[in-house]
Formats: structure tokens, C-alpha cells, sequence
């Protein structure tokens, strides 16, 4: 797969876990702070998620607003988690209960957005890492494209 993110301003990493509620959002937010007070402008980047509640009319992720909190001023929540699905199950799954598909483009072009507007991008995947996002990616595709080192998040 080729590169598609190389000339970008930002460093990244795509954070990962073994399993679902391992931690990721914890210890994405954790690195996100340590970033930032190191000078750094930084953003998590929460490209899909499934499992969000309705807040003033717009579906909101408990875990894209943590980052949204961790993160530098200046990014919207839509930024941060461009594809925000209702049903808390697997992400092809709750995408084809919703009607639609996920767009892996709007993901990239989510990720090289981000990339130039910040230092550092920490984009945390969904679930574990080879979760489906359609019949034709999953989420190592995406650490793929996005050519970012992976951070394995385990429990112990």
C-alpha cells in the first residue's frame, strides 16, 4: 500500500489494542497531555467510533471528547471523529445499521488535515487492532496508509 500522508508537517502514531476497553483512550489521552507539556501542539485523532449519544442534536463518543479534552485548542469534535456511529458494536456492523459506509479517503484526508495543523497526530484506532471497517479495509489497513509506528496497547 502506498504512502499517502508522507509530506506532512505533523509526527504520528496509531494507537492500538488488543481488545476492546483495554485502555486505549486512557493511556492516547495520557500521551497527549506528556505531548503538550512538552510544547507540543497535538491532537488525538478518533477517526471512527461506534457507540455515541445524542448531545443537542449531533451524536457525541465519551472517548473522541476525552480527546478532544486532552488535546491543543482548536479542534471541533467532528475533527477529531469524523465517522460517529450510534450502536456500540463492531464498526462495519453499526455503519450498516446506520445506512452508510465508512469511507476510508475521509479518513486519510481527515489524518493529513489534522497533520498540518498540528506537531504531533495520535490516532487511536477502534476495538482491536484488525477490526473490519468495510468489506474492503480494516484498521491495520488504516495504520498502513497513514505509514504511522503502532502503539499495542495490552492489559496486564
Amino acid at each position: 500500500m502506498t504512502n499517502k500522508c508522507e509530506s506532512m508537517k505533523s509526527s504520528g502514531y496509531f494507537l492500538t489494542g488488543t481488545d476492546t476497553d483495554i485502555g486505549k483512550t486512557f493511556v492516547a489521552c495520557a500521551l497527549l497531555h506528556a505531548w503538550r507539556r512538552k510544547g507540543l501542539r497535538v491532537v488525538g485523532y478518533k477517526p471512527v467510533a461506534a457507540g455515541a449519544e445524542k448531545v443537542n442534536g449531533e451524536l457525541v463518543n465519551d472517548d473522541a471528547r476525552r480527546l478532544q479534552a486532552a488535546s491543543s485548542d482548536g479542534f471541533t469534535l467532528a475533527q477529531i471523529n469524523p465517522v460517529c456511529l450510534p450502536e456500540a458494536v463492531a464498526p462495519h456492523i453499526a455503519a450498516a445499521h446506520a445506512g452508510r459506509e465508512i469511507e476510508f479517503d475521509l479518513i486519510l484526508s481527515g489524518y493529513r488535515y489534522l497533520a498540518t495543523d498540528s506537531d504531533r497526530v495520535l490516532v487511536e484506532g477502534v476495538g482491536g487492532f484488525r477490526v473490519p471497517l468495510g468489506d474492503a479495509h480494516d484498521t491495520a489497513d488504516m495504520a498502513l496508509a497513514l505509514n504511522l509506528p503502532v502503539i499495542l496497547v495490552v492489559g496486564i
